[in-house]
């Protein structure tokens, strides 16, 4: 089947888009002229609902599940059939679970990680031949700034999306010498329904811990989000047509203070350390500069 392509539309392949920023992307994609955008989800008649109906000629709904590889491939394929061509893939899919460590079940723990790490790397693994074959392409991997940041409160959020961080920075290395730019992106709060459509508690509740409480302060979170969801959108789009993007953005406020913080503590951190680190040395290694 040939496909049915026209040169000057843009492809774009989104995961995670019943809902949040996803959603929002795919709307605000559809509305650029020369441009269609495949939306990957696991209800497209939810997705569907959510799109303006004047929007949804510039969009390719597809079911399909980012934890079943074989599902991502028929996905690539269906796409690859209709555009002959992939652009851009933003790898948004993703939840949460607020809970200690302790709190965390091996199964929930799986569960995270299927759907926030391994349903990306299935997407990565199955695009990246078509991408350095054309070489060109962006990939967007929506990580957070929990992808940097320890927080207790959402521990197998931030294990998964620590994972995300440097699975990203490791693959831009990889794909720049094809043409492909891969680009991390870690907001801080944005407002969306991620809380309550994309965050759940662990089954085993410790009390000590006071785990049902978090609800309470996540929807605060949300409640208090400074974070646009169409300047997101904006933001991607834009670093899309950019002939140098970055390698790695945080987006919001929060995250700047953030951020700010936690490298600076971590550079505190390793000065006050510096004469264990470098005191682990072969006494008779070369001496280099530091």
């Amino acid at each position: 089947m040939e496909p049915i392509f026209k040169s000057e539309d843009r492809i774009w392949y989104v995961t995670g888009t019943s809902s949040g920023l996803g959603l929002n992307l795919v709307t605000q994609l559809a509305k650029k002229p020369n441009t269609k955008v495949v939306a990957i989800t696991r209800n497209p008649a939810e997705t569907k609902s959510r799109i303006d109906p004047e929007l949804l000629e510039n969009v390719f709904i597809i079911k399909a599940d980012v934890t079943n590889e074989e599902s991502v491939k028929e996905s690539i394929k269906q796409t690859m059939e209709k555009f002959g061509r992939i652009d851009c893939v933003v790898n948004n899919a993703g939840f949460g679970i607020a809970g200690a460590v302790e709190e965390i079940s091996n199964e929930e723990m799986r569960k995270i990680f299927d759907v926030n790490f391994f349903g990306l790397l299935n997407v990565i693994r199955n695009v990246n031949p078509i991408l350095r074959e054309q070489r060109s392409g962006f990939i967007f991997n929506i990580s957070s700034v929990a992808g940097w940041l320890g927080l207790g409160e959402l521990s197998a959020y931030c294990s998964s999306k620590f994972a995300v961080t440097g699975l990203t920075i490791s693959l831009e290395q990889e794909m720049a010498q094809f043409g492909v730019k891969v680009v991390l992106v870690s907001p801080s709060g944005f407002k969306s329904s991620f809380v309550d459509t994309g965050m759940s508690l662990p089954k085993n509740r410790i009390d000590v811990y006071k785990t049902d409480d978090r609800c309470v302060w996540l929807d605060d979170i949300v409640n208090n989000a400074r974070g646009n969801p169409d300047k997101f959108s904006e933001v991607v789009i834009n670093i899309s047509e950019s002939e140098n993007p970055p390698k790695n953005i945080f987006l919001g406020t929060h995250a700047m203070q953030f951020m700010r913080g936690w490298f600076a503590a971590q550079t505190a951190e390793l000065e006050k350390n510096l004469p264990i680190t470098i005191g682990t040395d072969y006494e008779n290694a070369p001496k280099i500069e530091y």
